[in-house]
């Protein structure tokens, strides 16, 4: 198993995001401020694993740059906070989403493990 997956980093907002579906799809249990923005500081925390892996598959890269996790950040953000409300008027633009996925990206950035 790949250890980004199995690191801290990865695992503790995967937890965090299943554990609020579970709270609340499931039981019900609505808490707002929980409900508005984990789901977006776990999608910046987790999507970065995902594409270092996809990555290290194709392309033998470890790591990110600056650059490059800074655009994968604001492309995160253009279509989950500009291109899917476009889509969809169920969904709305939120500033504040989108600073929970600069949060997330900030967490897998500061504790990502370095090869």
């Amino acid at each position: 198993m790949n250890k980004r997956v199995t690191h801290f980093s990865f695992w503790f907002p995967a937890f965090l995001f299943v554990i609020h579906q579970l709270l609340q799809k499931v039981m019900g249990l609505h808490i707002p401020f929980i409900d508005f923005y984990l789901d977006a500081f776990c999608f910046g925390a987790i999507v970065p694993v995902f594409v270092l892996i996809e990555r290290q598959w194709w392309f033998d890269q470890s790591q990110f740059t600056k650059v490059e996790f800074a655009i994968l950040l604001i492309f995160l953000i253009l279509v989950s906070e500009v291109g899917l409300p476009y889509l969809s008027n169920n969904l709305i633009t939120d500033f504040y989403d989108a600073l929970a996925i600069l949060l997330g990206g900030v967490w897998f950035w500061t504790f990502q493990p370095i090869k």
